[in-house]
């Protein structure tokens, strides 16, 4: 089902005993979420370069890392030693 508030709230009230399942898409969706969050609190604390190259190559984070070439998952590490806390959340 969609993740959305009013869905949540309408399968409770009409069918108190549903089992919700949330799609892969929506899950997915959250995990990116949170990761750009915490890129975003992270970049915030670094020097000017590491600032920069975390905002221009953030979407490295967000696909599954099989499906990156050899040049973005080099990148892509690059970006995920900036902070053992964003290699945490991305991990």
């Amino acid at each position: 089902m969609d993740l959305a508030q009013a869905y949540h709230t309408w399968i409770s009230e009409c069918f108190p005993e549903a089992i919700r399942i949330a799609d892969r898409s929506h899950v997915h969706g959250y995990v990116i979420e949170s990761v750009q969050a915490v890129r975003k609190s992270v970049q915030s604390t670094l020097a000017s370069q590491a600032k920069a190259l975390l905002k221009i190559y953030h979407r490295l984070l967000n696909p599954p890392i099989d499906t990156l070439t050899e040049k973005s998952k080099v990148q892509l590490n690059q970006l995920l030693e900036f902070s053992p806390l964003l290699r945490k959340a991305w991990e």
